[in-house]
């Protein structure tokens, strides 16, 4: 399956929004890449779920595609 890549790294409210979205492409066998700004990269660890959390400053798989969008 292709990768899936969320576009919403600003703002903790927005990504309780689209855990939803994420889990929905992960039971369909995506894999989930959610970057999140360098201020939010605490709550990465602190999910419990398949999602990727990745800081948007780091080097993550990718990382071209989402920075093009």
């Amino acid at each position: 399956m292709k990768p899936v890549l969320m576009k919403q790294p600003i703002g903790m409210g927005d990504i309780f929004f689209t855990i939803k979205i994420a889990e929905s492409f992960k039971e369909k066998g995506h894999q989930v890449i959610h970057p999140v700004t360098k201020e939010l990269d605490f709550f990465k660890d602190r999910l419990i779920n398949d999602i990727e959390y990745v800081c948007v400053e780091d080097d993550f798989a990718h990382k071209n595609l989402y920075m093009k969008a």
